[in-house]
């Protein structure tokens, strides 16, 4: 075969990613499939064209990538982290597939449910840790509370003592004058 007859590759940059997801929105290529072809003219230019292929895998590799750092993510901080423009347009992809069912692969699914399971699973940890730290903090105010009673119960006591130990000065003295 002649060099001359193969197609130049195209590589799409991380600088043309946040396109995609855009295109994808916009036109729901999910529900028709021919909407592929209007997002590839639209991202194409002179030096870059795209072909529906070419769209749909990148925009499976974002999917992907998103999910792996997601998951990380989760593991990492086991918070939730603010998520940028590219984060926040595959997510709607991600909902707007789900909606329209579309058949994902099972590793997609399996990983979408894993993310979900995930971020259940961090939510239900914060809540029990919420709830663990005013148990911690309502036990501090009530040793705090016994702490300050006793305290006062011990002033009380030694005013008492200092009391009677005067009034005994008192009664001794009294009995010395006499």
């Amino acid at each position: 075969m002649n060099s001359g007859n193969r197609k130049k590759q195209v590589r799409i940059q991380p600088k043309d990613d946040l396109g995609l997801p855009r295109g994808v929105l916009a036109n729901n290529p999910f529900k028709n499939r021919s909407a592929w072809t209007d997002i590839a003219s639209t991202l194409s230019r002179s030096d870059f064209q795209l072909d529906t292929r070419r769209v749909r895998e990148r925009v499976g590799l974002l999917i992907d990538n998103y999910h792996k750092q997601n998951a990380e993510s989760l593991k990492r901080s086991g918070i939730d982290e603010k998520y940028g423009e590219e984060e926040t347009l595959l997510q709607e992809i991600i909902i707007m597939m789900m909606i329209l069912m579309m058949p994902l692969h099972t590793k997609k699914i399996s990983s979408i449910n894993n993310v979900g399971y995930l971020r259940e699973k961090n939510e239900a940890e914060i809540d029990f840790r919420k709830q663990e730290l005013d148990v911690r903090k309502q036990q501090l105010k009530l040793d705090e509370e016994k702490k300050i009673e006793l305290e006062k119960q011990e002033r009380l006591q030694k005013l008492e003592n200092e009391k009677q130990d005067k009034q005994l000065m008192f009664d001794l003295l009294k009995k010395c004058l006499k």
